[in-house]
C-alpha cells in the first residue's frame, strides 16, 4: 500500500472481510461507522497479530500505532484520547500474542516499546485527571480496553504510579456492586485478580536446542536401557520444548515448506526433524534384533512407548513411533507381529483406530478437543489445514488484502497456542539424567534415512516365500 491510498476496509456479518493496509489498521482504533459494525473486535485484534507478518512487516504496524498515538497526543479531545486507549489495547494485545516479535525476531523494537510506553503512561495520567473532573470515558469505553489499561499501568512498576490512581480509579467507576468493573477494579487494586508475573517472564522461551549432522544415525537402543515409560517422558520433554518455540511467523504462507525454512520456520523444520528421526530410530531399533524372541520383545516394547506417549498426551511423538511401526521394513515381518502378545496387539489396535486419517483425522481431532495441556498435538495436522487454506485462497481481492482468510489462518494458529502454555513435568523419580541425554543424542541427530538398508536387513531376517 503507498502513502497516498485511502483507508479502505469492507465489513460482511460484522466481519472484516477484506481492506487495505491502512484500512486494517484503522480499524483497531477509530471509532467509526465500519468499528461500530464489527461484532468482535477483539477477534480482529487477535487475527490480526497472529497473521500480519503475511502481508507486512512489524516495524511498519508498530510505527503506525505509535505515530498515530503520538498524533492524537496534541489533540486533547475525548475522542482522541479514546483512540489513544485502544491504541495501547491494541499493543497489549500484540506483546501478549507474539512476544517474540519484539525479543528474538527484533529486539529493537521491544526498546522503542519501551520509550514509547512512557509517553503512553503520561497520557493515562491526563486520562486519570479527566475522571477526577467528573468525565464519563473510561465508562464508555470497552470492559476488554479498560482491563487493557490497568494491566499496563500496573506493570510499569518503575514510574512509581501511586495507589492514589487505582483508588480514584475504583470511585471514578463506582463503588455499587452492580458494576461490573467494580470486582475487577478492586481485586487489581489488591493484587488478588491473578498472579502478576515477574518481568519479562511472559517473553521467556525454552531452552534452544542444539542438532548434529551425521552420516551415520545414533543407534542406542533405548528401549534396552530405560522403561517405555521413561523413554516416553524423555521424548515428549524435548519434543514439547521445542514445540512451544514455534512463532505464529513460522506458520504463515507455508514458511515451512520453502527453500529458506531453516530460517524462516527453524522450530517447524526442528519438529519434522525429531518426528523423521524417531520413525526411522524406531524402525532401526526393531530390526537390529536378529533373534526372533528379542524382536518380539523390542516390538511389544515399542507398542508400550506408543501407548505411554497416548496416555501422556504426547500425539506427536506417538504417531512417530507409528510411523516408524508401519514402516515397510517393519510391518513386513508377519512371523514377528504373530508372536506379539494380545495385549500389545489389542493397545495397538485401539490406537491405531483413534489416529487413522479417516475422514481428515476425525477421531484425532476429537481426542485433541478433549485432552488439556500439557500435550503435544501432532504438528502434521496443522501443516495440512493450513496448506489448504493457503491453497484454497488468495491473498488478495481486488488489490484489498483478504482478511476472511487470514481469519481462518488464525483460527489454526489459535488452536495450536492452547498447546504452547505448558510443558510436560515427569512424575517424580522416574528420568535418570544420563538416560535423558541418551534420548536427547538419539532425537537431536540428523542423518540420511536408511530405508533400503533396513529393509534389505528386513528380507534377511524373514525372507519372502519362495515362489512355487
Amino acid at each position: 500500500m503507498t502513502e497516498k491510498e485511502e483507508p479502505a476496509v469492507i465489513i460482511e456479518d460484522g466481519a472484516a472481510r477484506r481492506g487495505n493496509l491502512q484500512g486494517l489498521i484503522n480499524l483497531m482504533f477509530i471509532e467509526d461507522e465500519q468499528r461500530q459494525r464489527l461484532l468482535d473486535p477483539h477477534g480482529f485484534l487477535k487475527t490480526f497479530f497472529l497473521t500480519y507478518s503475511g502481508f507486512t512487516n512489524q516495524r511498519f504496524v508498530f510505527n503506525t500505532l505509535t505515530n498515530s498515538f503520538i498524533e492524537r497526543d496534541s489533540l486533547h479531545t475525548p475522542t482522541a484520547q479514546e483512540e489513544q486507549c485502544k491504541i495501547i489495547h491494541a499493543l497489549q494485545m500484540w506483546v501478549s500474542l507474539v512476544p517474540t516479535d519484539f525479543i528474538t525476531d527484533d529486539p529493537d523494537l521491544l526498546q522503542n516499546l519501551m520509550k514509547w510506553r512512557d509517553c503512553a503512561t503520561s497520557v493515562m495520567f491526563s486520562f486519570h485527571n479527566r475522571a477526577r473532573l467528573g468525565g464519563n470515558t473510561l465508562l464508555l469505553l470497552p470492559m476488554d480496553t479498560v482491563k487493557s489499561i490497568c494491566l499496563w499501568l500496573r506493570r510499569t512498576d518503575e514510574l512509581s504510579i501511586s495507589s492514589e490512581f487505582y483508588l480514584d480509579l475504583k470511585k471514578f467507576i463506582g463503588t455499587t456492586r452492580h458494576h461490573p468493573m467494580w470486582n475487577f477494579i478492586t481485586s487489581y487494586i489488591s493484587g488478588k485478580l491473578c498472579r502478576i508475573p515477574a518481568k519479562n517472564q511472559s517473553l521467556e522461551l525454552p531452552a534452544a536446542y542444539s542438532f548434529c549432522t551425521s552420516a551415520e544415525p545414533c543407534s542406542i537402543p533405548l528401549l534396552d536401557i530405560m522403561t517405555p515409560t521413561e523413554c516416553a517422558w524423555h521424548m515428549a520433554c524435548l519434543s514439547c520444548d521445542i514445540f512451544r518455540r514455534i512463532t505464529p511467523k513460522e506458520l504463515m504462507c507455508m514458511n515451512w515448506s520453502k527453500p529458506k525454512k531453516a530460517e524462516t520456520s527453524p522450530n517447524i523444520v526442528a519438529m519434522i526433524s525429531i518426528f523423521n528421526t524417531i520413525s526411522n530410530w524406531m524402525s532401526g531399533y526393531i530390526i537390529s534384533k536378529s533373534e526372533l524372541p528379542q524382536r518380539v520383545s523390542a516390538l511389544e516394547s515399542a507398542i508400550d512407548l506408543a501407548q505411554t506417549l497416548w496416555d501422556i498426551h504426547d500425539i506427536c511423538s506417538c504417531m512417530a513411533v507409528l510411523s516408524g511401526l508401519n514402516n515397510s521394513s517393519v510391518f513386513r515381518l508377519k512371523r514377528t507381529w504373530e508372536k506379539i502378545s494380545k495385549t500389545a496387539a489389542k493397545k495397538l489396535e485401539d490406537i491405531r483406530a483413534c489416529t487413522e486419517t479417516r475422514g481428515n483425522y476425525h477421531a484425532l481431532r476429537q481426542r485433541l478437543h478433549n485432552i488439556s495441556p500439557p500435550a503435544l498435538p501432532y504438528i502434521g495436522l496443522y501443516l495440512t489445514d493450513l496448506t489448504f487454506i493457503e491453497e484454497g485462497g488468495c491473498g488478495y481481492h481486488d488489490g484489498l488484502i483478504n482478511f476472511y482468510k487470514q481469519r481462518q489462518i488464525a483460527a489454526v494458529i489459535l488452536e495450536l497456542k492452547v498447546y504452547q502454555t505448558q510443558r510436560f513435568i515427569p512424575p517424580p523419580g522416574i528420568c535418570n539424567p544420563v538416560n535423558r541425554e541418551h534420548v536427547h543424542r538419539v532425537l537431536l541427530c540428523k542423518s540420511p534415512s536408511r530405508e533400503d538398508e533396513q529393509y534389505r536387513t528386513s528380507l534377511k531376517l524373514e525372507p519372502r516365500p519362495s515362489q512355487s
